[in-house]
């Protein structure tokens, strides 16, 4: 009996482990009128509307998605699954969706949830994209009513991994010694003898087969739990020059692909490249440890024995300028640059080498501007062309009103030679007006041929399903070298042929590539830091929150 007693104990705990919640109805009042609402892009965005109804275009483009924070029993796992579930056409009488609106919309509405504490207490914070493509007849629909079902399992007995990722037990940087570089660019670097020497490394007493580097590359972690990041420092393909004989002699080196702590990403809609800030930071930083053994090498890879469908002689080259010199309510994250208050016309130079002539170039700009009494012009031009002008109104005194109004200049240019200005002039119609610069962003072409120093480069005519591309870079010789980077983590050594003076090679481009060319032995060098202490973030115990502060 007392057996008994115990397998049932032992099934109601293992039940109740799991907990769930069936919510109350739920029904989306949909409006049948089309909302302008301003997005991420400071731009006015015809979108559908319910009450309630929560955005976020980084995450779900311009479609209106459902959120609630549902008090739980524990922390842990959380499942949800629709139920009860109706649908209408997802139509509107007033109004005209853009042609991608319904990007990306599935057999089902996207549902994500995700479990942490508020006020001390454990919550699932449901994010519900209320739109399916009709399994039946492939037909638009929004969902109208439905019941969640929200299942957690609670993180005792929860694995330690995310996806089907493992999360490390320890920190790499828990043991051994570790010696800290940074970098502010994106490029090859290089470590020599006395780089390393001067960084606290004994080179005349390490094995160089057992040199390792450390490093995530740059660019801000996602503020999205759910979006992809590592779990703890990765090992990068490097490459060693001379290590065989496992002594660090005078002539050797090392070299590796870094990234700096911006990132550009591509924008499809807008058909081009635009930049993220580093806020916090101006060096991504890398670690350099000899006590792990023998470590990872870059590969080596063939060229496509495929033939070429595309020929590919030019590259979509890009900058930026941006100063982080004030932030108008001292809060936030938002800075502004250059001050148009007493110099109302100022230049800012760019260079591009080899430019293409036939092919305008794109230019985009953040400016704010201030009066109480009139409104303001900014009008942006290079090459004596005018690429765009913004009327700016007054804001109005009162302390609840705006600091200041932005607007998004962007256009395009043709550039007749590869160095130019690109000219900003604020028209002021007021004494107290004051305008400011928070970026200008350049996207051009560039002929795909070597100046003489490492260069990147990527084509964005080359990247598209079946594409096998040959690559041409002009000006070369038998000295140069390609590095596939488009994997920072991976970076890999290009196989190519010498055709007079012309490096050549081919491979499959159904992804955007990125690419080094560069001199067999160049490289830039990197910030020496010195050794760091051991630390085991990892190791930690849980905790309910943890704090962050500056040292």
């Amino acid at each position: 009996m007392r057996k008994i007693a115990i397998l049932i104990l032992l099934l109601i705990v293992q039940v109740a482990s799991f907990a769930q919640i069936v919510s109350d109805l739920k029904t989306l009042a949909w409006s049948d009128t089309l909302r302008s609402m301003e997005f991420s892009d400071y731009k006015l965005h015809q979108a559908m509307y319910f009450n309630g109804a929560a955005y976020d275009d980084a995450l779900y483009g311009y479609l209106p998605y459902f959120y609630e924070s549902v008090a739980v029993s524990a922390v842990g796992a959380a499942t949800v699954e629709l139920v009860d579930a109706t649908y209408a056409p997802a139509i509107v009488k007033k109004g005209l969706l853009a042609s991608d609106f319904f990007k990306g919309v599935t057999d089902a509405p996207l549902i994500i949830a995700g479990t942490g504490y508020e006020k001390k207490k454990p919550y699932v914070q449901l994010s519900i994209v209320p739109f399916r493509r009709n399994p039946t007849n492939g037909t638009m629909e929004r969902l109208t009513s439905f019941r969640y079902k929200i299942t957690v399992t609670p993180s005792d007995i929860v694995s330690s991994t995310r996806d089907g990722e493992e999360y490390a037990d320890h920190s790499v940087l828990s043991t051994g010694n570790w010696y800290k570089i940074s970098v502010k660019n994106d490029g090859v670097f290089k470590l020599d003898k006395s780089f390393l020497d001067a960084l606290g490394i004994s080179t005349g007493t390490i094995d160089p087969r057992n040199i390792r580097i450390y490093g995530n590359g740059g660019g801000l972690l996602p503020e999205a739990n759910a979006t992809f990041r590592y779990d703890d420092l990765q090992e990068n393909a490097i490459r060693v020059q001379g290590e065989t004989d496992g002594r660090f002699d005078a002539g050797d080196y090392v070299q590796f692909y870094a990234r700096g702590p911006h990132l550009w990403v591509y924008d499809a809609n807008a058909k081009k490249f635009v930049h993220q800030l580093n806020i916090y930071t101006t060096e991504a930083c890398y670690f350099i440890t000899t006590d792990l053994g023998p470590g990872k090498r870059m590969a080596e890879q063939p060229s496509s024995i495929q033939p070429a469908n595309v020929q590919v002689s030019t590259f979509d080259d890009r900058a930026f300028h941006e100063v982080e010199l004030e932030n108008f309510l001292e809060s936030g994250r938002e800075w502004y640059g250059e001050s148009f208050e007493f110099e109302t016309v100022q230049p800012f130079p760019f260079s591009f080498a080899n430019v293409v002539t036939s092919v305008p170039v794109k230019v985009t700009s953040l400016v704010a501007s201030k009066s109480i009494y009139a409104s303001n012009t900014f009008t942006m031009s290079a090459a004596g062309q005018t690429i765009a002008k913004a009327d700016i109104a007054k804001v109005c005194s009162d302390y609840t009103c705006a600091f200041a109004y932005t607007a998004k200049l962007e256009g395009t240019f043709i550039a007749s030679s590869g160095n130019f200005d690109v000219l900003f002039t604020y028209t002021r119609n007021a004494q107290d007006a004051i305008g400011w610069l928070n970026y200008v962003e350049v996207n051009a072409q560039r002929g795909l041929t070597w100046t003489g120093s490492q260069m990147s480069f990527r084509s964005l005519a080359s990247w598209a399903t079946g594409n096998i591309s040959q690559f041409t870079v002009g000006n070369t010789n038998s000295s140069l070298i390609v590095w596939d980077v488009s994997d920072p983590i991976n970076s890999i050594r290009q196989q190519t042929t010498i055709n007079g003076n012309q490096l050549q090679y081919t491979l499959q481009t159904d992804t955007l590539r990125e690419f080094v060319v560069l001199a067999d032995n160049e490289g830039y060098t990197p910030i020496a830091i010195g050794k760091v202490a051991n630390q085991d973030l990892h190791g930690l115990a849980h905790a309910n929150y943890i704090t962050v502060a500056p040292a």
